[in-house]
Order: structure tokens, then C-alpha cells, then sequence
């Protein structure tokens, strides 16, 4: 059971921090014709995506992190 936990647990985290959904934005706002005003603006619309990939993790970090401290709460064992 023990073991279990364990690997769901892993299997969480590497899911939240592995997931990369910025190919389906850049599909839909291609699709959508949001791709054009970017291309004319001087920043690369690399770096638009880019940051908004950063600010995904970022945002996913603490809830990733209280998650795992409530895991090793409730299984003390597992650590």
C-alpha cells in the first residue's frame, strides 16, 4: 500500500512538471488569428509563450508542494 502511495505520488509530480500545453495555445491562437499582432510587435512571440509556459509551473508549484507535504502527513512512514 505503502509503495503505491509512493509511486502515485511521484506520478503527480512528474505529470505537473512535465506537462508542456504550450504547443495546443500556439494552435488555437494561430487558428484564432491571434498569432499576426505578435508577429508585428519587436518581442518575439517565443518569449510571449515562454513566460506563459514559466508562469504555469510557477503557479503550479505550491499546490504540487502542499499536496506532497499532506502525503507525507498522512504516510510518515513514506519518507
Amino acid at each position: 500500500n505503502l509503495m503505491l502511495s509512493r509511486y502515485f505520488l511521484s506520478a503527480f509530480l512528474v505529470r505537473q512538471f512535465s506537462v508542456v500545453w504550450v504547443v495546443f495555445t500556439f494552435e488555437e491562437d494561430a487558428l484564432l488569428g491571434k498569432v499576426s499582432p505578435y508577429l508585428l510587435q519587436p518581442l518575439n512571440p517565443f518569449f510571449r509563450y515562454f513566460a506563459q509556459h514559466i508562469a504555469e509551473q510557477l503557479t503550479r508549484f505550491p499546490f504540487a508542494l502542499l499536496i506532497a507535504f499532506v502525503f507525507f502527513i498522512l504516510y510518515s512512514k513514506a519518507s
